[in-house]
This record gives structure tokens, C-alpha cells and sequence, in this order.
């Protein structure tokens, strides 16, 4: 008779958290993952295979216990070894634990790797243990192979894993932003003083939207620098066509908007967009010198470099171009509505 066969088929929920122990000063990455039920197949005495559902089974030995991270575009992948906790395990209602060391410096490489993306979870567990009383007696076995893992991957949001497992080592909170791109129906209502700017927002937002795909696929520097070099494509000249329009911006977007008022409104909303425009020419310089190409950094004595840029700096500098374009682009929609109603 081939031996009986213990699986758990399908899980309810699961949870991923960290806890640390304070005395040994050490980190443990836990898994508790919920089922309703368990199956045993067996042969029975006439040769027949048959599946039940089991009263319950005691782990006793494992052969594969693991936890695997994965991106959710499926770029990275990170198998960690656990252990599973060997106690005896119900039929019904009842969940499963498995936890494996880990390091700070680990959780922060793992947290480079998948970047803002959402992470699939899975967990592998396979080994023998003991089967219940009654079901032993009732099929003249002891033991039992044992597959608790997961049939397929669940959802683990980016979101999730910051309150969850990395701020508990990081010691930072975070806040999602959401960016608009401005549509081309912008373009048709903007004043015809401003069709310039509306055009470049348009236009040049595409080139972000593809910087900041790129950095959520990213694994490297040579693909982080990739993700760099759109933002300075987006960039390219901007300040310099926005400086002939940068009067008509100040007026229609700072000054008759409301958001400086008083004698020296108009001295203070052109400082304004001035310092907007000077922080595009800077983000262009940055991501000019952080982006995939090698370049001289001077005219007499030629001295080339090579940009390895990592997840902080393309972090940085695509939200600070998405943030100061949205800025413009806000600014702009409030224009456009305020004067069709």
C-alpha cells in the first residue's frame, strides 16, 4: 500500500509580520497561514485510492520549509528558509506557522528589490509526521507525507509591507502620493498664453510615466540609470521654453489665482515660478549626470565616468520631477477651472 498523504488544499488568510526578541537582539520574519480543513488520501485494502478529510496530523520532520518574496511583475524573487512550528495540528479551522531569521540589512535589500511594486506571497512545506489516532486505526498507518504549501501566490501590498515588517527596522512612516498627468483637453482649454506650458506638461509627462515604470521593474543600476535617462528626456530644455512665458506664468497662475496677494504680489509670484524653473534646470542637471551614458566632466583634461545610480537615487529624482511638473499641472487646472465657471 503506497503511503498515505496528508495536504492542506487551500488556505483562507494568511498574515506576514516581524517580531524581535529583545534579549538576543534578533529579528524573526513569521507566516501564520489559515485553512478550514485537511485532506488524507490513502489506498485502501482493496487497492482504492480514497480522500478524506483528516482529524489532524503532527509535523514531525520537514524536508522543505520555506517563505517566497516575490515582485509583482514577477522580476525578483527571494526563497527564505523557515522553520515550522511542530505541534499538533487540527483538522478543521486551525492555521499553520513558519518563521525564519532575518537581519535588518537583509529586510532593506529586500526592500530595494521590489521597489513601490506589490509582492506575492507564497510558502512551501513538505516533510512525514504522525496522522491522528482515528485515522491510524482506521487505515492501519502511522504516518503520513505531509504538503502544507500553498497552492498559489497571494497578494502582499507594498503598502502592507512598510507598516507591517519594514518600518519595525527602518524607523520611518510613509505616505503614498498620487500624481495626476495632465490630459490633452488641457491643452485646448489652457489661455493661449499658457499653450506652451500646457503642451510641454502633456507631452513630457509620458516620458515620466515610462521613467517611473522602468524604476518599478528596476533590479540594477544600468536599469535604474534607464529609468534616470527618461526623466532627463522629460527635462530636456524645458526651463529654457518655459523662461519665455515665465511673466504670463506668474500672473495667471500665482498672482490673479490669489495665492500671493498685496503691494509686492507681482515681485513675489515671478520669484516664485523663477524658482520653479530653476528647480527643473536642476533635476535636469541631476539626471543629465545620473543617467545611462558615460560623460566628460571637463573640457581640458577629459575624464569620463560611468553613472551606477541605485533605488534612492531614481527614487528621488522621479518624484521630484513628477511632483514639480504636478505642481505646474495643478496649478494649471485650477486656472482652466476657475475661468469656465
Amino acid at each position: 500500500m503506497n503511503q498515505p498523504w496528508i495536504e492542506i488544499p487551500t488556505y483562507q488568510s494568511f498574515d506576514l509580520f516581524l517580531q524581535h526578541e529583545e534579549i538576543s537582539n534578533e529579528w524573526t520574519l513569521n507566516l501564520i497561514a489559515r485553512y478550514n480543513y485537511v485532506n488524507l488520501t490513502y489506498t485502501d485494502v482493496s487497492g482504492k485510492l480514497t480522500k478524506q478529510n483528516a482529524e489532524g496530523f503532527y509535523l514531525l520532520k520537514t524536508e522543505t520549509a520555506a517563505i517566497t518574496l516575490e515582485r509583482l511583475d514577477s522580476n525578483w524573487r527571494v526563497e527564505l528558509k523557515a522553520d515550522v512550528n511542530k505541534i499538533w495540528h487540527v483538522g478543521q479551522n486551525s492555521s499553520i506557522k513558519l518563521q525564519t531569521k532575518i537581519t535588518p540589512f537583509a529586510l532593506s535589500e529586500i526592500n530595494k528589490k521590489i521597489g513601490s511594486q506589490d509582492l506575492k506571497i507564497s510558502w512551501q512545506i513538505s516533510g512525514y509526521g504522525f496522522l491522528a489516532d482515528n485515522d491510524a486505526k482506521k487505515i492501519n498507518a502511522l504516518f503520513a507525507r505531509i504538503d502544507a504549501s500553498s497552492q498559489s501566490s497571494k497578494v502582499f501590498s507594498k503598502g502592507q509591507f512598510y507598516e507591517q515588517i519594514f518600518n519595525k527596522v527602518d524607523g520611518y512612516k510613509r505616505e503614498f502620493l498620487e500624481i495626476n498627468i495632465p490630459s490633452i483637453d488641457s491643452i485646448n482649454k489652457a489661455p493661449s498664453e499658457l499653450q506652451p506650458l500646457a503642451k510641454l506638461l502633456t507631452e513630457r509627462s509620458i516620458y515620466l510615466q515610462d521613467a517611473l515604470k522602468k524604476y518599478h521593474s528596476a533590479t540594477n543600476s544600468r536599469e535604474y540609470a534607464d529609468a534616470i535617462g527618461d526623466v532627463r528626456t522629460a527635462l530636456d530644455a524645458m526651463e529654457k521654453q518655459l523662461r519665455n512665458i515665465k511673466d504670463d506664468m506668474s500672473k495667471l497662475l500665482i498672482q490673479d489665482m490669489g495665492i500671493i496677494t498685496g503691494d509686492g504680489s507681482e515681485k513675489q509670484s515671478k520669484a516664485i515660478i523663477s524658482q520653479i524653473l530653476d528647480i527643473i534646470n536642476r533635476l535636469e542637471g541631476l539626471s543629465s549626470g545620473l543617467g545611462i551614458h558615460t560623460v566628460t566632466s571637463e573640457k581640458t583634461k577629459p575624464e569620463s565616468y560611468i553613472p551606477n545610480p541605485d533605488n534612492l537615487d531614481t527614487k528621488y529624482i522621479i518624484l521630484m520631477s513628477i511632483l514639480t511638473l504636478d505642481y505646474l499641472s495643478g496649478r494649471l487646472s485650477h486656472l482652466i477651472t476657475k475661468r469656465n465657471f
